[in-house]
């Protein structure tokens, strides 16, 4: 399932070439990870309640096209992967007519909280991500 999220590209997010700094592009990617965890009820409040959490591992980003101050851009979220502690999200940032500006792939991996170590995916959170394995 694809998710999507809407953005209006901010003055603050382009640089003095009228283009979106390119570390801004990740921060949207961020942003509609959380709405996505949202929308399949992995609220991020709620999960820092709980004995597992994420951080970001690594990410392959390629910037294909720069989107502008005042533009709508959609941003879109697929899990493609979920391994035993980790899951990859491909994302793309698109214009209206499907112009493809940025694509990655981010993977997360589980951590426990009070360790900082390596952490199993949950069932409830493999559960909402959609699948039971790699």
């Amino acid at each position: 399932m694809t998710f999507r999220h809407r953005v209006r590209v901010r003055y603050s997010d382009v640089d003095s070439q009228g283009a979106v700094y390119n570390s801004r592009y990740l921060e949207y990617v961020d942003h509609a990870v959380t709405m996505y965890l949202r929308h399949v009820g992995l609220v991020y409040e709620e999960l820092r309640k709980t004995e597992w959490d994420f951080v970001l591992r690594h990410a392959d980003v390629d910037w294909i096209a720069p989107a502008r101050a005042d533009e709508v851009v959609d941003v879109t979220i697929d899990v493609t992967r979920l391994g035993t502690s980790s899951f990859d999200v491909v994302s793309e940032v698109l214009r209206g007519d499907g112009t493809v500006l940025f694509r990655t792939t981010v993977t997360y991996v589980g951590i426990d909280p009070a360790t900082g170590g390596s952490s199993p995916l949950p069932g409830f959170v493999r559960d909402a991500l959609g699948g039971t394995g790699s």
